[in-house]
């Protein structure tokens, strides 16, 4: 634009420069986050201004001050902006790493939180969830009358399975169990392992 419009009108020869500045002024934005194309469009533009002016012969003095002008607005610009990107770049790249730290720390306490209300055998509650959801129910039930059952399950003669057989084949009596009672549960009910060959049903 400067190339082409340059060099016929003084007036317009001022608009011209004023566009290119104001340009420039307007995507300063993207020095801070993509400096090599801040640089790009200054120099782009400080060339066509200079092949411009090279084409005013008549007006050759004023036209290189022009020139010189832009160039010494841009170079203060950048000069004032640098910190200010570095600043903005730094906060950008803490804010994605205290996002990613509160992500790695969500997780970790839904782990944490599964870890302490799943038996780790048998992947169903443990005994301190079955009494926390007991307790909620009670309190539940007193205030809504509303009534639930609940079923101990032993294994018999899980001691002597452990005796005879090691813990090992106890273990996997025991999950086994857990499997066969899971598949016959409906979704509002609670299964826990309630300690050693021991579960415990909540069938609201």
């Amino acid at each position: 634009m400067a190339y082409g419009a340059m060099g016929y009108d003084i007036v317009l020869d001022s608009w011209v420069l004023t566009i290119l500045v104001g340009i420039v002024s307007v995507n300063l934005p993207s020095y801070i986050t993509f400096p090599k194309a801040f640089y790009f469009l200054v120099f782009g533009m400080w060339l066509s201004t200079t092949l411009s002016v090279l084409m005013i012969l008549d007006r050759y003095d004023l036209g290189w001050k022009a020139v010189f002008g832009i160039l010494i607005y841009v170079i203060s610009l950048l000069y004032v902006v640098k910190p200010i990107s570095n600043r903005v770049l730094e906060g950008i790249r803490m804010q994605l790493l205290n996002k990613s730290l509160a992500e790695e720390l969500q997780k970790s306490l839904q782990t944490v939180s599964h870890q302490a209300h799943t038996d780790a055998l048998t992947g169903i509650l443990n005994r301190h969830a079955l009494n926390k959801w007991l307790n909620e129910l009670i309190i539940k039930g007193e205030r809504r009358r509303n009534t639930f059952s609940m079923l101990m399950i032993d294994i018999d003669f899980f001691k002597d399975i452990n005796d005879k057989f090691g813990h090992d084949v106890g273990d996997r009596a025991i999950k086994h169990v857990a499997v066969c009672i899971s598949a016959q549960l409906r979704d509002d009910d609670l299964f826990a392992r309630f300690g050693g060959g021991r579960v415990c049903c909540s069938l609201t």
